[in-house]
């Protein structure tokens, strides 16, 4: 995951767009490749503006002309350049340019660092439209992340996916409220590979979160959770503060089936042992939380109280 972030450590001020006026022709210069173009958006996010064209094409020669005009240059210092030889396959990397979007040359495209297409265009486009189209395209394209946040986040994305895998909901939403201080968890607001990811993880985590819920609700309108949907839902009510969403509804389960005749007891023994265990589980080493889970075990005197707990004492065990 962050072997990526390595390959590139040049300012993006550097990968801005430079025309050049030669003996009264236009020529693109200092264009990057697409690989280079690739490793910028992944790392910080930044767009592509890319031109696919020939020596010789009239229409070509327009648009680099257009292209040289002082209100362009601001916006094109946003993107990364890329020029396209027609004549030659167009780059694997970006999935965008290998659908035509018309028979006149030159092509040209916005793609956002996600590899979205923002903008298409066949032939000549009018200035204005351009410039339009340009100045869309950067308030599209999100936020860029500088080298040392792209490298974090994608440290802690490293570290969710690690947590994620243990299918431990408290350790999973630990590590995503990590996330906080690079955006808003779920949505920071770039299309950095790590932001994506990101972004991603914490979509799936909420899906299965959902799904989660869905089968403790079909379980309540059926035959009735058991002990531990009840602990596994106190659970939920309680971690889940960083995802809204998730704890809104969980938590509205839990008021329902804590207001019920038939469940009110049972939630309310479920709700102090999953709270004495969570405290127990803060203790430093495995041994102490293993005293600590025993002694809880000691004052229960329901079986599926104590059966919990030594589930619990057991998985501490595996993980030794």
């Amino acid at each position: 995951m962050v072997r990526f972030l390595k390959i590139v450590r040049i300012r993006l001020c550097c990968f801005g767009l430079t025309l050049l006026l030669l003996s009264q022709s236009i020529i693109l210069a200092e264009v990057i490749s697409s690989e280079k173009a690739i490793q910028i958006a992944e790392v910080h996010g930044q767009p592509m503006f890319v031109m696919i064209g020939r020596e010789g094409c009239p229409n070509c020669t327009v648009t680099k002309k257009n292209l040289s005009d002082q209100r362009f240059q601001s916006l094109l210092a946003r993107y990364s350049l890329i020029y396209v030889n027609a004549d030659g396959p167009p780059p694997d990397e970006i999935t965008a340019l290998k659908k035509s979007p018309g028979n006149i040359l030159p092509f040209l495209y916005i793609v956002r660092a996600d590899g979205k297409a923002l903008f298409t265009s066949s032939g000549v486009v009018d200035n204005k439209r351009l410039a339009m189209e340009l100045q869309s395209g950067v308030a599209k394209a999100g936020n860029l992340l500088s080298l040392k946040k792209s490298e974090a986040l994608a440290a802690a994305v490293e570290e969710l996916q690690d947590d994620l895998s243990g299918d431990d909901l408290p350790v999973s939403m630990q590590a995503v409220a990590r996330l906080k201080r690079f955006g808003p968890i779920g949505k920071i607001p770039s299309y950095a590979k790590p932001a994506v990811d990101a972004n991603q993880l914490v979509e799936e985590l909420r899906k299965k979160c959902n799904v989660d819920l869905d089968a403790f609700q079909e379980k309540i309108d059926q035959d009735g959770p058991e002990f531990r949907d009840f602990i596994n839902l106190a659970q939920m009510v309680r971690v889940s503060k960083s995802i809204p969403e998730i704890q809104k509804r969980s938590r509205r389960m839990w008021t329902s089936i804590a207001k019920a005749s038939e469940t009110e007891d049972l939630s309310k023994q479920a709700k102090e042992l999953e709270r004495a265990v969570s405290i127990a589980m803060q203790k430093k080493t495995n041994p102490e939380v293993v005293t600590a889970l025993n002694e809880i075990a000691d004052k229960q005197e329901d079986a599926a109280a104590k059966q919990y707990i030594a589930d619990e004492v057991a998985r501490l065990s595996i993980e030794k």
